[in-house]
């Protein structure tokens, strides 16, 4: 491992000793990219205070800081990046947005940097070239308070490892693991070393006869391929299995259009999330991993997502989402009824239903904690004048068992190309029925990287239609007395 210093920030990391950070923060999902501070609503101090560095797998310098603001404000990771030349296939003609080319400079290098996954101290981290659509990825971890370490940014090793498919017909190359994002996962089981597994989870169809099946997945109709890197085993690098999938009789069927929306951490387990049908829950600590299969209290949909029957179809957050609160898993979703007439595009009623969900102590049983309709969810004291909408992207919050936090987005303009939206995000408890806080967001924009949409009560995963992510990655940040260096860890 390679170390460098960073005198700068040793000297922040002293002067923020008081500093107290959130136990936990929404996390926006896309990075601000070659910024060099944020804006003056934040202190640069405590800013610094978190840098990281390391080096991509060219050897370009990647530096990398947490902003974080308690909710429902956004906090979000910095990255400053300087490949040291060009991509020739991408253009480099300054787009002169606001006289800021900061979004010309993430396409003329490739594509921005994103937030993969997190868990605990450790966020994953993907920075890609476009050459050849090959991507390195970083864990960006903060140590115990009793190593008295800085923040680190360590590079994975590559991963080339491949699904195959045997038994096809033709032969095929198969599916590159670590490509698609939403498959990803991060488990950090113990904050106190550095200790970390990242996953990759695939769900194919299956190809062999019926007749060679086990008796008991004889209804299964796909097969599991899963990819691992465990920090424990580097020399191990990334290995490949094939996890049985364990599941309750006639749910076999559940899987056959299974689409993984996001994955959760929970004990020693990544649960891969299918918002139409169940949760996976893979025990990655295991020496040989294996799927236990959790069917949602929702309606399992029969068919492809992509038949456009429904709005929810193509973007199932906006409506639901599983978390972790309270060492329990939760799940939220927002029931939506609304009547067209024929042949208007208007809707003549809608109204909606949030129906809030525990995972029972067996971890197979579903209980229903609290209904809340829109008219209770309107009538709640401190609600007044906010937007009278369906409420979107529902998120666990992890500090506070029954709270879920909600984005109210109004368009004050018809025209849809307008940006003028009135938005904001609100704080329920819906075991208490009370409405906790409210916050407007000050800059919703589509341009996730312009300086308009920096500030604490600022989005761009809103503006992008992206669920937040929940993060506890500011409960571990603290800043030592003493003075200290920044360390890099890169690989070969």
């Amino acid at each position: 491992m390679d170390q460098s210093s960073d005198p700068s920030s040793s000297a922040a990391m002293a002067s923020s000793s008081s500093h107290r950070y959130p136990n936990w923060a929404i996390l926006d999902p896309y990075t601000r990219f070659n910024y060099e501070t944020p804006t003056l609503d934040y202190q640069e101090e405590h800013f610094r205070a978190t840098h990281a560095h390391a080096e991509t797998s060219k050897g370009d310098p990647v530096r990398v800081s947490f902003r974080a603001v308690s909710p429902p404000g956004t906090s979000r990771l910095y990255v400053r990046w300087t490949p040291r030349t060009r991509l020739s296939s991408w253009s480099t003609s300054p787009r002169r947005r606001g006289g800021d080319d900061l979004s010309d400079r993430s396409c003329s290098y490739g594509s921005a940097p994103m937030v993969v996954a997190t868990h605990r101290n450790s966020i994953l981290l993907q920075l890609t070239a476009h050459e050849k659509n090959r991507s390195d990825f970083f864990i960006y971890s903060i140590h115990s308070v009793k190593h008295e370490q800085p923040p680190s940014l360590q590079r994975l090793p590559r991963c080339d490892q491949v699904l195959q498919f045997p038994d096809r017909n033709p032969p095929s190359r198969g599916l590159d693991f670590m490509f698609r994002l939403s498959t990803i996962g991060i488990l950090s089981p113990c904050c106190d070393r550095e200790e970390f597994v990242v996953a990759d989870l695939m769900i194919i169809p299956r190809e062999y006869n019926i007749a060679t099946r086990d008796a008991d997945d004889a209804d299964t109709l796909v097969e599991a391929g899963l990819c691992l890197f465990r920090s424990t085993r580097p020399e191990d690098d990334w290995k490949v299995t094939r996890p049985r999938i364990r599941h309750e009789k006639g749910h076999g069927e559940d899987f056959a259009f299974w689409e993984t929306d996001m994955v959760v951490p929970f004990r020693d387990s990544l649960c891969y999330v299918d918002y139409f049908r169940g949760i996976m829950f893979v025990d990655v600590l295991s020496e040989r991993p294996q799927i236990r299969y959790v069917q949602l209290p929702v309606k399992t949909r029969i068919g492809d997502r992509e038949d456009r029957q429904t709005s929810t179809t193509f973007c199932p957050s906006f409506s639901r989402s599983v978390g972790v609160a309270d060492g329990t898993i939760k799940f939220v979703e927002v029931v939506t009824s609304t009547v067209f007439v024929s042949l208007s595009t208007e809707p003549v009623s809608s109204s909606f239903t949030i129906n809030f969900w525990k995972l029972g102590q067996d971890n197979m049983t579903w209980e229903k904690e609290s209904a809340m309709d829109d008219t209770e969810l309107w009538s709640l004291q401190g609600y007044g004048d906010l937007p009278r909408v369906d409420p979107k992207f529902p998120l666990v919050s992890m500090e506070e068992p029954g709270a879920v936090c909600l984005v109210l987005r109004k368009d004050r303009s018809r025209d849809y190309r307008s940006r003028d939206e009135e938005i904001w995000v609100i704080v329920v408890d819906m075991l208490n029925k009370t409405l906790r806080s409210s916050a407007r967001y000050t800059h919703v924009v589509h341009s996730r990287n312009c300086r308009e949409s920096d500030g604490n009560m600022a989005s761009a995963s809103i503006g992008s239609n992206r669920a937040f992510m929940a993060c506890e990655f500011s409960k571990y940040l603290h800043v030592p007395e003493n003075t200290r260096q920044s360390s890099t860890v890169t690989n070969p």
